[in-house]
């Protein structure tokens, strides 16, 4: 079992919501080595309260999932999590450009700051 990304458990839980979470996946992408979770704080969209409430959460279902002895960090795993995510974002990045919250121009641009 792989266990659900940062941003996606912060907008099922209501936390955030699709746009902050693309906005601030789109920072850590220009800052690699980045957490979501201190740019989800310093954009404002999160209190450091409430991430370390998730991350406690987060933790005790890594435990649970350890518990039954099934291996959280085979490679294939982590290269299907990966997948997921590229793929959440490069959707949530065209449905941006598409309702034109972001403009491509805009976007090249975030990604040029790398």
């Amino acid at each position: 079992m792989i266990q659900k990304p940062l941003g996606k458990m912060l907008v099922e839980d209501g936390y955030i919501n699709n746009y902050q979470l693309s906005e601030a996946l789109i920072k850590q992408r220009a800052t690699p080595g980045s957490k979501l979770g201190d740019i989800l704080v310093q954009l404002g969209h999160l209190s450091s309260e409430s991430l370390n409430e998730v991350l406690r959460n987060q933790a005790e279902i890594a435990k649970r999932i350890a518990s039954k002895n099934e291996p959280l960090n085979k490679p294939e795993d982590q290269e299907k999590a990966l997948a997921i995510q590229n793929k959440e974002l490069s959707a949530l990045i065209r449905l941006l450009i598409k309702k034109r919250l972001i403009g491509i121009d805009e976007y090249f641009k975030e990604l040029k700051e790398e």
